[in-house]
């Protein structure tokens, strides 16, 4: 059985999904949906600055991604019990979850390569011209691969963290809930502007602004678009995980890399 991957033109053409749908509506229909993410997105981002690298705890950062997930969901249940808007909206459909799941995996792959194929060439380019620029020496400790195999039981954790608890409450907040009355208030391209600058905010605040958040731009971008694609929060999650999951690998290598390869870099 191959990898489930998608033809790049299907694939570049997700791109475009956002913009060729017309979801805006009467700002009165809007208003009380966008003050409501708002006012979550202000409570999620005071308890998210709680998440700092001082906590040691992975019970303590798992706990708050756990009342982070808990308090989004009732906000959803409420809206939908109230009937101010089906979980349709918040691209919660059961009946797709099957095939929401095979298409994004075809969507993880194919992204996945292609970024691989990006960077192996981009590195090839800088390696050509001279020499790699070195990460900041606090980057590569948190990433020594020696140091993370003697704490495996906290690396695992961050992983998990990463890979599970982060997609599922993130996207749920940040996707699911913010983006659609976003959208229907702005034109596209603004929403998942104003999206992607609200996700790397949300990263800002515990970790500074430095090299992580432009990552967090873009990934709000993809994610934005993976949601868009089908409507759906499915792909966004797996996005999400998968993008965490590379950013990880991607940085451990680069980390561990001047030890077995010195005169790669600068």
């Amino acid at each position: 059985m191959g990898l489930p991957v998608m033809p790049l033109r299907e694939f570049f053409a997700l791109a475009k999904v956002p913009f060729v749908v017309d979801r805006r509506r009467a700002v009165r229909d809007v208003a009380p949906l966008l003050a409501g993410a708002a006012l979550l997105v202000a409570i999620d981002m005071g308890l998210s600055a709680a998440t700092t690298p001082e906590i040691e705890s992975e019970a303590a950062i798992g706990s708050l991604y756990a009342i982070r997930f808990v308090l989004a969901s009732l906000y959803v249940v409420a809206l939908c019990r109230r009937g101010a808007s089906p979980s349709a909206d918040f691209g919660i459909d059961r009946s797709r979850l099957r095939e929401d799941a095979r298409w994004s995996a075809a969507v993880v792959v194919t992204g996945a390569l292609v970024t691989a194929a990006i960077a192996i060439l981009a590195a090839a380019i800088l390696a050509a011209a001279g020499s790699l620029p070195q990460l900041p020496a606090s980057v590569e400790k948190m990433l020594d691969v020696t140091a993370l195999l003697r704490d495996l039981p906290r690396t695992l954790g961050d992983a998990a963290a990463a890979l599970v608890a982060a997609p599922l409450q993130e996207e749920l907040v940040y996707r699911a809930i913010l983006l659609p009355p976003l959208l229907m208030l702005l034109p596209a391209w603004v929403a998942i502007a104003v999206n992607a600058l609200v996700f790397a905010f949300l990263h800002a605040v515990p970790y500074g602004f430095g090299w992580f958040v432009p990552a967090q731009l873009l990934g709000g971008v993809l994610m934005s678009i993976a949601f868009c694609a089908r409507h759906s929060i499915v792909p966004a999650i797996l996005v999400h995980s998968a993008g965490n999951l590379v950013l990880a690998c991607g940085g451990v290598l680069y980390a561990n890399l001047p030890r077995v390869w010195p005169t790669l870099f600068a």
